[in-house]
């Protein structure tokens, strides 16, 4: 249970696909990180760079109505100005 307002996010390592990503966002987190540190596969084939796969999961949340923040929205969500 998570206070309001509060912010959550999720970290899944070993991922094949973006399906845990999207049940998070789905969930209510507000932030997913993907990088290959956590994972280099992106749709079960390995991913070039980790810029694949933020284009990629940004793709598959967009799809799925959501809105990316921009950097200075990001900085604000977090409070990190």
């Amino acid at each position: 249970m998570i206070p309001t307002p509060g912010i959550w996010g999720a970290i899944i390592g070993k991922n094949m696909d973006f399906s845990l990503h999207l049940q998070a966002a789905l969930g209510g987190a507000d932030i997913i990180r993907v990088g290959f540190e956590d994972s280099n596969i992106c749709n079960n084939q390995q991913a070039k760079s980790n810029m694949e796969l933020v284009e990629t999961i940004r793709k598959e949340l967009e799809i799925l109505g959501f809105e990316i923040a921009d950097v200075d929205e990001a900085k604000k969500i977090l409070d990190i100005e």
